[in-house]
């Protein structure tokens, strides 16, 4: 007989087919509904879009920030675009490795992402503070930095070897 605990464990990974949109609290608890956000849930495999707005009316409170950080957390692959924006408290996708579109990021804050390794479509980031993305090795479409000059600290792109960078900074 095998416990939910046991099977958990054998489950790795998980694929779900369909876009995962988050702009209000009841995307947010049907997210919760696709992505298993426990600490024993999979890994996720998102066959199709990703769009998380964290500031909207029913994302943007402490609370709700906290449940989208639970699910960015268990994001491992995206086979679409990846739309990441009103990251105003720090934030991070722990495990996101491969997004086969593109991947924007929009915020006043930053956002973590320490495995992230190809990105097959342009990556864009307007980002505040250290911007450090050292695993990224192929990013097809270049990678944009965008935002006022005085909001990046540090870039660390050191692991780029496809893709150009281009700044796009406002200086105020």
């Amino acid at each position: 007989r095998v416990d939910r605990r046991q099977r958990q464990m054998c489950i790795r990974d998980s694929t779900y087919t369909g876009n995962l949109n988050i702009t209000n609290a009841v995307q947010l608890t049907a997210a919760e509904d696709i992505v298993d956000s426990s600490a024993d849930g999979p890994k996720m495999t998102i066959t199709g879009n990703v769009y998380i707005d964290a500031d909207e009316i029913g994302t943007k409170e402490a609370a709700n920030i906290l449940r989208i950080q639970a699910i960015l957390d268990k994001l491992k692959v995206v086979s679409g675009n990846v739309s990441l924006v009103g990251i105003d408290t720090a934030m991070t996708a722990s495990e996101l490795l491969y997004v086969t579109g593109g991947l924007e990021v929009e915020g006043s804050s930053s956002m973590g992402l320490p495995k992230l390794n190809t990105v097959d479509g342009a990556v864009e980031l307007n980002l505040y503070g250290d911007l450090s993305y050292p695993l990224l090795g192929t990013a097809t479409g270049g990678v944009t930095l965008s935002g006022a000059v005085a909001s990046i600290t540090t870039v660390d792109l050191s692991g780029l070897t496809s893709g150009v960078v281009t700044l796009s900074l406002i200086h105020i």
